[in-house]
């Protein structure tokens, strides 16, 4: 049965126009639970009337005096938004929009605490970057070696998120007493627009932004069941910036993947779930400590360097990279143990003093085109930090079982346009 239409009694008329003297039509309509719509017609009706405002009611001044100050204090922060600049907008939106503090608080303290245990190997740290998502990767386009969607992404990370946990506690010698787990997001987890390959996405970025902090929020919400407690460190990529060309003013917060990182934080303070906490950093680099060994965690776009050969690849510039990086870090007095890198599509461990991360995408056609590079699966990196002896256990973790390939008996075969062969047996 439908509603019947409320009467706008002299009364209401009166209280309408008495509240719209010291407030803003959207504050009214938030006082008197209607739209805004319903205030603005309400306001112009009284006002034919020859109504005028008088004293508003005693009960309503709570909600008044709030209301006007958030007024105030909106008109304050865009005024200092406009003189000067964005200089204050991260901090702003922290604080204001999604009631987070300015900057992403301390470390948990079990990230820093032993616990002596039999069997304790110490905190496991898994690394998801270079997720692309929405990026379609064509079977045909890449020798049938690699396909990717965001059906695809959604089945790797999920592979990759429970492998991690079978791992951890399933193939160990002693079943292992986690005080928790470190989770890295180390970049290019969107892939944006700046590139040639947006035109190839499955869908628009911001579609794929909501897809993807779906999929995180269960990927999260998954480590937390089976560890507990989950520290996430988050640092953007290059592909989701908003810019064409690189800034490195406000290099963050000109990337949807600082956007992404606080509405998760903002999602699980929501919650009042204290299990779950985050390191967003206000530049690319993020510094963290787990037990004795300190790391410096970037995407690698920027190392200082360019270059690299078709020999050796990406480690020429990585090292190099790193001794820049590193050298600079000791000059800050910020000196790291380890560099996690993101960004290259290539796992490598090199030494004890550089980890560098695979990708979620697997081989594409820049990789395969464009730089000529080695073939190398979707993988991402699983390891574990010791109190004693740093980073111990280092394992790779393959976004997708592995494929039996099968055996061809005939004299001579080639490839057909869908990727199977075709023989001739005579």
């Amino acid at each position: 049965m439908p509603r019947g239409k409320r009467k706008d009694t002299p009364e209401i008329l009166q209280r309408t126009l008495d509240l719209c003297e010291f407030n803003s039509q959207n504050a009214v309509a938030d006082i008197m639970k209607m739209p805004r719509a319903t205030v603005q017609s309400r306001l112009h009706k009284a006002k034919r009337q020859g109504m005028v405002p008088v004293a508003v009611a005693k009960q309503e001044d709570w909600q008044v005096e709030r209301l006007a100050l958030k007024d105030q204090v909106r008109k304050l922060t865009s005024e200092l938004k406009m003189k000067r600049g964005g200089e204050v907008t991260a901090e702003i939106i922290r604080e204001t929009v999604l009631n987070l503090h300015k900057r992403s608080p301390d470390p948990p303290n079990w990230t820093l605490k032993f616990k002596k245990a039999r069997g304790n190997i110490g905190i496991p740290v898994l690394n998801l970057s270079d997720l692309h998502w929405s990026e379609e990767v064509r079977p045909a386009q890449v020798n049938h070696v690699n396909e990717y969607g965001m059906d695809k992404g959604q089945s790797r990370l999920r592979y990759v998120v429970t492998t991690a946990i079978d791992l951890c506690k399933n193939h160990q010698q002693y079943s292992a007493d986690y005080p928790g787990i470190v989770l890295v997001l180390g970049g290019d987890l969107l892939n944006g627009n700046i590139h040639e390959g947006a035109i190839n996405n499955e869908v628009p970025v911001m579609v794929a932004f909501l897809d993807l902090q779906g999929c995180l929020i269960w990927a999260i919400n998954k480590l937390e069941e089976h560890f507990g407690k989950v520290f996430v460190v988050s640092i953007p990529g290059n592909h989701p910036r908003n810019t064409i060309k690189p800034v490195f003013k406000n290099k963050n917060q000109t990337n949807f993947e600082w956007l992404l990182s606080c509405e998760l934080e903002s999602h699980y303070k929501v919650q009042g779930n204290k299990n779950v906490q985050f390191l967003v950093p206000d530049g690319p680099d993020a510094f963290f400590k787990i037990y004795n060994t300190q790391f410096l965690a970037t995407h690698g776009d920027t190392l200082g360097v360019r270059g690299g050969d078709g020999i050796i690849g990406a480690i020429g510039p990585i090292k190099r990279g790193d001794v820049k990086v590193r050298t600079l870090s000791e000059s800050l007095a910020r000196p790291y143990d380890v560099l996690l890198l993101h960004h290259f599509h290539q796992h490598m461990n090199l030494g004890e003093k550089i980890l560098v991360n695979g990708s979620l995408i697997g081989y594409n056609e820049y990789a395969m085109y464009s730089l000529r590079a080695q073939f190398e699966p979707p993988v991402q990196w699983l390891f574990f930090v010791h109190p004693t002896y740093n980073i111990t256990h280092t394992w790779p973790i393959y976004a997708e079982p592995p494929i039996e390939k099968k055996r061809i008996r005939s004299f001579v075969s080639w490839p057909e346009e869908d990727g199977n062969e075709k023989s001739d047996s005579h």
